[in-house]
C-alpha cells in the first residue's frame, strides 16, 4: 500500500511517507534476517535430527510436521490466495486478493505450488505411484494458473476469468484430497490440526 497505492501516496506528507517506508523496511529485513538465522541454526537442525528429549521425539513427528506444513500450504493458497477473491458468483471481491497493489497476486500463488509441488516429491519418494499422481496434478494446476491474464487477478470479476481461477482452485481441492488420503496413508499419518484451524 505505501508503495503502491496512489490514492494513499498523493494524499500523504512526503517526509513522514518515506520515514515510513524507510521503518518499515528496516523491520522487515529483521525479522526476515530473524527467522532465516532460526532456521539454519535450530529448527531445520531439530528436523534433521529428532530427539527423545527434543521439539520432534522420532521422525514420525518430523514427518508429521512437514505434511502439515505442505497441508497447510495448499489450503492457504486455495482458500485464502484464490478463495478470497473469488468470494461467491454474485459478489466476486478482486481486491481481496493478495499483494494484488504490486500485482504479485498470481506470482504468489505461482511460487506457492513450486515450493509445495517440491515439498510433495519429497514426502511421496517412497512410492512411485503417489509421486507420479501428485506430481501430474501440480502440473495441471500449474499450467491452468498460466492461462490467468492478469497478474493482480482482478479477472475474478470477469466469468471467464472467474472459471479459470476457479478451475485452479478445485484442482488444488483435489490435490488436498490425495494428500489427506492418499500421501497420508502412505506415511501411516493422519491429518491434524494446523495454525489456520482457529480455536
Amino acid at each position: 500500500m505505501l508503495l503502491y497505492d496512489s490514492n494513499f501516496i498523493n494524499n500523504s506528507e512526503s517526509d513522514y511517507h518515506c520515514r515510513l517506508i524507510r521503518a518499515i523496511s528496516r523491520d522487515i529485513s529483521s525479522i526476515s534476517t530473524n527467522i532465516h538465522h532460526d532456521w539454519e541454526k535450530q529448527f531445520a537442525h531439530l528436523l534433521r535430527n529428532p530427539d527423545p528429549e527434543g521439539i520432534y521425539r522420532n521422525e514420525e513427528e518430523v514427518l508429521r510436521a512437514l505434511f502439515t506444513s505442505l497441508a497447510t500450504g495448499l489450503e492457504f493458497t486455495s482458500d485464502l490466495r484464490l478463495g478470497r477473491p473469488l468470494g461467491t458468483i454474485d459478489l466476486p471481491r478482486p481486491n481481496r486478493a493478495e499483494a494484488r497493489r504490486s500485482s504479485r497476486s498470481q506470482r504468489h500463488v505461482e511460487l506457492s505450488l513450486l515450493a509445495l509441488r517440491e515439498l510433495s516429491f519429497i514426502l511421496s519418494e517412497s512410492n512411485n505411484e503417489t509421486t507420479m499422481l501428485l506430481d501430474s496434478s501440480f502440473a495441471k494446476a500449474q499450467a491452468n494458473l498460466a492461462l490467468v491474464d492478469l497478474p493482480d487477478l482482478s479477472t475474478v470479476a470477469e466469468p471467464e476469468g472467474r472459471m479459470k481461477l476457479q478451475e485452479i482452485r478445485n484442482q488444488l481441492e483435489q490435490i488436498r484430497e490425495m494428500i489427506n488420503q492418499v500421501l497420508a496413508q502412505d506415511l501411516g499419518i493422519a491429518a491434524s490440526f494446523n495454525s489456520l484451524d482457529g480455536d
